[in-house]
């Protein structure tokens, strides 16, 4: 298998050149007759059981060739240098004994031509297949993830002292655990070519808990890599089939005794399985790792600033004495966009009873009024500066669909997939356009403009307030997400997922309008009159991540694009307790991220 330049072709777009490490190759086992479905592999995992072969290495300018097993079901997934994909390839390629296959990127234009120059991967001898930990096998929660949650997970997760409501991480409790907090893609998303880093790791809400140090929990390099491809793989649960006889013969017998005839082939995935089985029984089970201690956050010695915190008659009064509170902003086409008006003020950044990075809290000073969009940019706005780009759909669960998924790019949707580079040529666009200086707002003003005076966990209350009428969050309403086949090309019907099974992510206590993402300006604003700046889609900010107290000065302000990038306030796939005021993601500056969108600030 030789590939020229991985990085040419839309798989990769925007990914920059270096950023692929190796490749990952798994082979597919396909299910019997009457075995398996689009439900059987795990839930909302996939229609077939997967076989990691294990890893090639991609030289620095995006060649690569190796061997691969002939006559067998192959994918391949790009892995950044933490050994997660970038993309997912959801078709397969085979090759016949002794034929050299090649394509010239990834999914690039079949009329593409392989470059004239020999390549890096040209001029070394063909890499073989590093195995991943152990012979290929099919991948199977109970033997590739479980071992992980008993070793980093059972002492809180299990035993007497285990919190309210957590089940033992058994198989099954494990993964009806573990697995909410997965984003995947399905086994029926949208058909389409994915933007890269659609499903990265970094858009799953374990990966963002583990990584922001949830309880001291730190995973050794063969634990994140377990996660990771359980991830990258659509959170499998099965890793073997059963199958049942058929027409009187055996399948299994007769599958193989068809592949040793047609392809040479006597490789059972049942008897891997099989082996992997007795391998983990008659072995050592995992030592649970007892966490670093982690030094309590309490609410004492916070900072004091006064006149801080504001009631919400108070914030409204500040932000009348600053001057007009509101403006039109006119662009080149006549339409506008509504910016509101920000005071100056001082506040206390961040929050004690959050995660990690939201602290140390420390006071910051906002020493100018700013001016700040009302909603968050709408599709049709970001249009008229990329009328080509486009937001797509969310992906519909359950099986048989007639549509690509739930609407994301109507007019008045807000834009997501945006990366935080595009969202500062839009600004800079913007600026020219009006002659304004247009930009992305700081972690700070972020915080200070959604807080609107506010010191708790959202402007309408704490976590566990009833937040329907000011935001679009994740409520039971998300339960709403599964179709089934309806027969025909008629509009799909909904059906809930069961209340107990908290899947997709939310909190059963709560409702609010929509289960996806909404139009703008549906709920009820902030007092400095900002609408969705909780819930939505998330909002990119112009600041790098990096550790608090927060500094102004200390270059997290500088726009690097090498740093990873914060956005802020939560979207419609994220709980109360993920959308407060406080909160941080960071994603890569050239990521796409299904709800991640933009909000402007005018500076003076």
């Amino acid at each position: 298998m030789h590939i020229a330049n991985i990085y040419v072709g839309p798989g990769l777009k925007g990914i920059p050149l270096g950023s692929v490490k190796a490749l990952r190759l798994f082979a597919y086992h396909f299910n019997y007759v009457n075995t398996g479905g689009h439900a059987s592999v795990g839930v909302e995992a996939g229609w077939d059981i997967k076989r990691i072969l294990g890893t090639v290495p991609v030289e620095p300018d995006g060649s690569a060739c190796f061997e691969i097993p002939a006559n067998t079901a192959i994918s391949i997934q790009p892995l950044d240098a933490d050994g997660a994909a970038l993309q997912l390839m959801r078709s397969w390629i085979v090759g016949m004994p002794n034929e050299r296959v090649s394509c010239v990127g990834c999914h690039e234009d079949n009329r593409s031509s392989v470059p004239v120059s020999r390549t890096l991967a040209d001029q070394k001898p063909m890499s073989i297949i590093k195995p991943w930990y152990g012979e290929t096998r099919p991948f199977g929660f109970e033997h590739e993830v479980l071992p992980v949650l008993r070793k980093y997970c059972i002492g809180c997760h299990d035993g007497p002292q285990r919190p309210e409501g957590l089940k033992p991480p058994n198989m099954g409790n494990g993964y009806n655990l573990i697995h909410p907090y997965v984003r995947r893609p399905g086994p029926e998303s949208e058909m389409e070519v994915l933007p890269p880093m659609d499903y990265h790791v970094s858009t799953s809400p374990l990966i963002q808990m583990l990584k922001k140090g949830h309880y001291g929990v730190n995973p050794d390099r063969e634990g994140w890599d377990r996660l990771y491809a359980w991830i990258d793989l659509n959170a499998p649960f099965k890793g073997k089939w059963s199958p049942r006889d058929f027409e009187g013969q055996k399948q299994k017998d007769r599958r193989l005794e068809l592949a040793m005839v047609f392809s040479n082939n006597n490789v059972s995935p049942e008897d891997e399985y099989d082996r992997r089985q007795q391998e983990i029984q008659s072995g050592k089970q995992p030592d649970y790792v007892q966490p670093e201690p982690v030094a309590p956050r309490t609410t004492s010695g916070n900072p004091d600033v006064p006149g801080f915190p504001m009631t919400a008659e108070q914030a409204r009064n500040l932000q009348v004495q600053s001057g007009d509170i509101r403006k039109l902003v006119k662009l080149p086409d006549g339409t506008g966009i509504s910016f509101v008006r920000i005071p100056a003020g001082a506040f206390v950044m961040g929050a004690n009873d959050g995660f990690a990075d939201e602290s140390p809290r420390t006071v910051v000073n906002i020493t100018q009024p700013f001016w700040m969009s009302e909603c968050e940019i709408t599709n049709s706005e970001y249009a008229k500066f990329d009328a080509a780009h486009d937001t797509r759909y969310i992906d519909q669960h359950g099986k048989d669909h007639n549509f690509p998924g739930y609407i994301a790019n109507h007019a008045n949707q807000p834009v997501a997939r945006v990366t935080w580079s595009r969202a500062m040529d839009f600004c800079a666009w913007m600026s020219r356009a009006t002659r304004l200086k247009v930009n992305l707002p700081t972690e700070a003003q972020w915080e200070w403009a959604a807080r609107a005076g506010t010191a708790g966990d959202a402007f309408y209350g704490n976590r566990n307030e009833d937040y329907a009428k000011y935001a679009n969050l994740a409520g039971r309403e998300t339960r709403w997400n599964r179709v089934g086949f309806q027969g025909g090309p008629i509009i799909m019907q909904r059906n809930p997922y069961p209340p107990g099974m908290n899947f997709p992510l939310h909190d059963e206590r709560f409702e609010d309008k929509w289960f996806v993402v909404d139009f703008v300006a549906q709920y009820e604003a902030n007092p400095w009159g900002l609408k969705d700046i909780i819930g939505n889609v998330n909002e990119w900010t112009r600041s790098s991540y990096k550790p608090y107290p927060y500094k102004d000065d200390d270059g997290r302000n500088n726009c690097d694009a090498k740093d990873r990038k914060v956005a802020r306030g939560g979207s419609w796939a994220s709980r109360p307790v993920d959308a407060r005021s406080a909160i941080r993601l960071p994603f890569e500056s050239f990521q796409p991220v299904v709800d991640v969108g933009v909000r402007l600030i005018i500076e003076n």
